[in-house]
C-alpha cells in the first residue's frame, strides 16, 4: 500500500460514475462538490501523492472533525489495478474485494442475497503476530428465537436478542447491551405544499402521542434509550465543560396525551378537516415491525386518525425514502463520526438526506454559520448546533423515538470485542476464544 492508493481511491469513490452513496464525505475536501455535482474531473480533487508515504490534503474550508472521517472506510485506499481487473464486479464479493486489515471477507457471495459469510485472518496483515482468532464465522438469523436456540446449543458464540426475549434475559451473565450513537426517528413527507404534515401542530401531536419510555421498555427491552432530543448520547462535547451534547441541549421531547390531543384538535381546525388517514412505512424487520406497530397504535389513539402499516425491506424502504414515496417512514440515522454535524447537517433544506423534506430558514442558517462563520470557533460552533438542535425540536422537523441499543448474548469463552458508538460498529482485531 502506498500514498497512490489513497489518491486513486478517493478520486474514485468521489467520481459521479461511481454513485458513492458516501461521496458526500469529500465535500470537505477541496473540488469535492463540484466533482460530486460533475463540474469539476475527480484529477482535481485536493489530494496528492508527496512520495509513497506521505499524502497531502488540501480542504475546501476548516473541517474541525476531519480527523474522524479519515477512520471510515469510505476514504480507505482502494489498489487501482484490482479496481480496474474487476470492474463491475469491484467488491461485490468476498473474491472480488481486496483487503489490508485483519481479516478478509470469504465465502460471501454478495449483498442482499447470501445469508452466510466469514470473517478470514489476513496473512498480509502486517500485525498478524497480534491477531488470535483464524475465523469468525457470520449466519444471518432474523428471529431472536433462533438465535437464542442456537447460542443455548453452543452452536453460536454471539447473538442479538430484542422484544421480550432481551428483557427475559437482561439478569443473564452472560447478556450485554451494546449502545449505538443512532437515533431511530419518523420522518413525514412534507414535500407538497397541500401536505397535511406541514402543519407543526399535527407533527407536535405525533410525538406528543408516543410513550417512548413504555416503547423502549416493553417493546424493545434491548437496552435502547428514549430519545430526549435529535442526536443521541456520545455525539459531541461541549468545549468548555466536556458534557455530552445530549446533557447541554434541552430537552422537548415528552409523552402527553393530552398535549397530544390538544394539537390534534388544532391541527384538524387549521387544516379543517375531521379525520386523517395515513400510511407508515418501516422495515420488515422483527424489532422495526414491533415499533411500527406500537407508534400506528398510539396515532391511533388520536381521534379521528387512522394508520395504516406497511413493512418492506431494508433496501425498499431506503429506495421509498430517497424516492419521497411514503406518508411517513420509521427511519434513522447513526453517526459516521462523533461530532454534532453528523446529525444536525442531515435537516438542512437541500441534504439529500432530508427524506421528509422539512424547510425552516432559520435552521438552515445556524447550519451554515457552523461550517462557515465559526468554524475556528468551538463554543460559536457548539451554540449554533445546539441551537439548531432546538430549532428543529421545537418544530418537530422530525420526530425522533429512541437511541438505538443491541442485546447481546455473548458466550463467557469470548472476550476482547470491541464496539464503537460512532463509525464502523466492531473490531475483532483482539478477539480471543477460550479453549
Amino acid at each position: 500500500m502506498t500514498a497512490d492508493d489513497y489518491v486513486y481511491g478517493w478520486q474514485r469513490t468521489v467520481d459521479p460514475e461511481t454513485a458513492s452513496e458516501y461521496a458526500y464525505l469529500y465535500g470537505y475536501v477541496e473540488n469535492g462538490d463540484e466533482i460530486i455535482e460533475g463540474d469539476k474531473e475527480p484529477s482535481e480533487l485536493g489530494i496528492k501523492a508527496i512520495n509513497d508515504y506521505e499524502l497531502e490534503i488540501q480542504l475546501d474550508n476548516p473541517t474541525p472533525f476531519f480527523d474522524n472521517l479519515l477512520a471510515l472506510p469510505s476514504l480507505f485506499p482502494q489498489p487501482q489495478d484490482v479496481a480496474e481487473e474487476k470492474g463491475e464486479n469491484y467488491a461485490k464479493t468476498g473474491d472480488d474485494s481486496v483487503y489490508n486489515g485483519p481479516f478478509t471477507l470469504t465465502e460471501f457471495e454478495g449483498a442482499g442475497s447470501d445469508t452466510e459469510w466469514s470473517y478470514t485472518a489476513n496473512e498480509e496483515y502486517w500485525d498478524k503476530d497480534n491477531v488470535d482468532l483464524d475465523k469468525i464465522n457470520v449466519s444471518v438469523v432474523k428471529e431472536s428465537s433462533t438465535g437464542l436456540n442456537l447460542f443455548n446449543d453452543g452452536q453460536t458464540d454471539d447473538v442479538v436478542l430484542t422484544g421480550e426475549l432481551a428483557q427475559q434475559n437482561v439478569n443473564d451473565p452472560e447478556y450485554q447491551s451494546i449502545k449505538s450513537a443512532r437515533t431511530t426517528y419518523v420522518e413525514v413527507n412534507q414535500e407538497d405544499e397541500n401536505s397535511p404534515f406541514k402543519n407543526k401542530d399535527l407533527r407536535l401531536a405525533l410525538s406528543y402521542a408516543i410513550d417512548r419510555e413504555s416503547l423502549v421498555d416493553q417493546v424493545l427491552g434491548d437496552g435502547s434509550e428514549p430519545s430526549t432530543n435529535l442526536l443521541p448520547q456520545e455525539t459531541g462535547k461541549d468545549p468548555n465543560t466536556d458534557k455530552d451534547f445530549t446533557e447541554v441541549s434541552e430537552s422537548t421531547l415528552e409523552y402527553n396525551p393530552e398535549k397530544a390531543q390538544e394539537h390534534w384538535e388544532k391541527a384538524k381546525d387549521e387544516l379543517g378537516i375531521d379525520s386523517l388517514e395515513f400510511d407508515l412505512l418501516a422495515e420488515d424487520t422483527d424489532s422495526t415491525k414491533r415499533v411500527g406497530e406500537y407508534i400506528q397504535g398510539a396515532w391511533e389513539e388520536l381521534e379521528g386518525m387512522k394508520v395504516n402499516s406497511t413493512t418492506v425491506p431494508f433496501t425498499a424502504r431506503i429506495d421509498r425514502s430517497t424516492e419521497g414515496d411514503f406518508d411517513a417512514v420509521v427511519g434513522g440515522w447513526g453517526a459516521e463520526y462523533a461530532d454534532p454535524s453528523t446529525f444536525i447537517d442531515l435537516f438542512e433544506s437541500g441534504s439529500a438526506y432530508n427524506f421528509g423534506k422539512w424547510k425552516n430558514d432559520e435552521y438552515d442558517k445556524l447550519v451554515e454559520a457552523s461550517s462557515t462563520t465559526h468554524v475556528n470557533e468551538p463554543e460559536e460552533r457548539f451554540q449554533d448546533l445546539i441551537e439548531a438542535e432546538k430549532v428543529i425540536n421545537e418544530e418537530m422537523g422530525v420526530i425522533p423515538v429512541y437511541q438505538k441499543a443491541e442485546g447481546h448474548m455473548v458466550s463467557d469463552n469470548v472476550k476482547g470485542i470491541v464496539s464503537h458508538s460512532a463509525g464502523p460498529k466492531y473490531d475483532y482485531k483482539w478477539v480471543s476464544v477460550k479453549k
